[in-house]
């Protein structure tokens, strides 16, 4: 199975700054975004890795019925808002994302990943 977290850089609040400060702040076509994000200072290697660690934070939305673009912030924003945003986001994350269209995800029934890992702990206590 999959890891539950996209492994592309650790979720802090520096990096998150770092990727809405190259995100579009305003919606657009999806053929647009695109074209803009080739321009950032990711380019080709945006839509290879980074675009899944964006979106699995919420940090953008594609709507493939609109075809448009929408991204979570209109501005760049601060550590702090990045950390509490962050802090925030932990609590409701699932695993596996049911945005996901893997096939070996059809029989699971997602759940909050914070949840899964107390569930874990619970159950294995400090084991290594």
């Amino acid at each position: 199975m999959a890891d539950p977290l996209c492994r592309w850089l650790n979720f802090t609040p520096e990096t998150i700054c770092k990727i809405v400060e190259e995100l579009p702040k305003e919606e657009m076509s999806i053929s647009e975004f695109r074209e803009y994000m080739q321009n950032s200072t990711f380019g080709d290697g945006f839509f290879r890795t980074v675009y899944q660690y964006a979106c699995q934070l919420a940090l953008y939305y594609e709507d493939s019925d609109k075809k448009i673009y929408i991204p979570r912030f209109r501005n760049n924003i601060s550590l702090e808002e990045a950390k509490s945003y962050l802090k925030m986001w932990i609590h409701k994350y699932y695993v596996p994302n049911p945005y996901n269209n893997k096939s070996s995800f059809i029989d699971i029934q997602p759940k909050l990943l914070i949840q899964s890992i107390i569930e874990y702990i619970e159950k294995n206590g400090n084991d290594d």
